[in-house]
């Protein structure tokens, strides 16, 4: 076993490129305005941001934008860093050839979550023009070709957006780029809009295939956090993938859920759901980081408490059967964190997202109903 608490694979042999061109390690790694991340050269991996991010996990310094991993560690979790180690354990700062390679080809979105910017969102930017937070700015979109980078050894290839079946001709023009029958695609999508056939076909291609739809709540509570989404259109969009690949072993249907503080309650119900009507799917699971005032930690006392003993119940007969550990153990150690935010600027920022597009929070999250209407210290 590796003792350096800080050493990780992917600044090795792995490349991700954010919406605006920056080029960072992983998709955990934060998305900073470091000029030296922007180089579009044949290896961008070898700019003076990257070496000494290298030469400090070779020395077992502590990465402040390796926190998400530190913290799933201490959950109990299998970190993306562990993971990686277990392909490749670097010794030396110099680059291999890259095998992972993460694509954001823009942010061009016909969402706005509510957990998301518009740094990913195009809908986030018409929202925050609207709100007067920002002035209008155009799509961001890299003009990476990916010409001139030797992909010849990639195995790996995960396309996220924005979502990537609006940028449909990109996708597929970085698909022909590579030996398909070599590589295992992860597509992460909103659902809400299907590939074309020619896309579907070079999916059809790959040596496997990983499709990840977002799903992050039942019935309102989700047309809520992802709007302007539709529950029951991304429900009928996930029985079509199932009526084309549910007999291609090949392809794997996942449903990544991020457990927040808003659907915390439909939690037990969620999965019961995807367990009686999609039980061939998986469950990606994972956990609010950002923005803080929908972190677990900032629900009242009180409330974690009961949640708390709940889920500790719940926890002793879980059956495992998804991707990821189990979800009830995690939550508990979500929910006993340290507080960064609190229940007030909860309250505050969910009403002022709700007013800002005329939604019905109490009508929609059915769940806070009672909650809301309570008083704590």
């Amino acid at each position: 076993m590796n003792l350096n608490k800080s050493l990780c694979a992917y600044p090795w042999q792995a490349a991700a490129i954010r919406p605006n061109g920056a080029t960072i390690p992983c998709c955990r790694y934060p998305n900073l305005d470091d000029a030296d991340l922007f180089v579009d050269c044949d290896e961008p991996r070898n700019s003076e941001h990257w070496i000494k991010l290298r030469e400090d996990m070779l020395l077992g310094k502590p990465i402040s934008g390796c926190q998400s991993c530190y913290q799933d560690e201490a959950n109990g979790l299998t970190s993306m860093r562990q993971y990686s180690l277990t392909k490749f354990v670097p010794t030396k700062n110099e680059i291999k050839p890259l095998v992972q390679l993460e694509v954001a080809l823009s942010n061009l979105c016909n969402l706005a979550c509510a957990h998301c910017s518009n740094y990913f969102s195009t809908k986030w930017y018409t929202e925050d023009v609207r709100a007067g937070r920002i002035e209008k700015i155009g799509v961001i979109q890299n003009d990476f070709s990916f010409n001139h980078w030797d992909l010849s050894k990639v195995t790996e290839l995960k396309i996220i957006g924005g979502e990537p079946f609006m940028e449909q001709k990109r996708f597929i023009n970085l698909l022909k780029n590579l030996n398909l029958s070599n590589i295992s695609l992860q597509i992460c999508t909103n659902g809400t809009i299907m590939p074309n056939d020619e896309l579907k076909s070079l999916i059809e291609s790959c040596k496997n295939v990983y499709l990840c739809v977002s799903l992050d709540g039942l019935n309102t509570t989700n047309d809520w956090y992802r709007w302007p989404s539709k529950f029951n259109e991304v429900v009928t969009n996930m029985k079509l993938y199932e009526a084309w690949w549910r007999y291609n072993k090949n392809i794997i249907p996942i449903v990544h859920h991020v457990v927040n503080a808003i659907n915390i309650f439909e939690l037990e119900a969620f999965i019961e759901y995807m367990s009686n009507d999609f039980p061939i799917w998986k469950i990606e699971w994972d956990w609010i980081r950002w923005p803080n005032w929908q972190e677990l930690s900032a629900l009242p006392i009180l409330i974690k408490e009961d949640l708390i003993s709940k889920f500790s119940i719940l926890d002793l007969n879980y059956i495992d059967n998804y991707i990821r550990p189990n979800p009830y153990k995690v939550t508990i150690a979500r929910l006993k964190e340290t507080p960064i935010s609190d229940w007030y600027k909860l309250k505050e920022e969910t009403i002022k997202l709700s007013n800002e597009r005329n939604l019905d929070f109490l009508n929609m999250v059915t769940s806070y109903k009672e909650l809301w209407y309570k008083q704590y210290d």
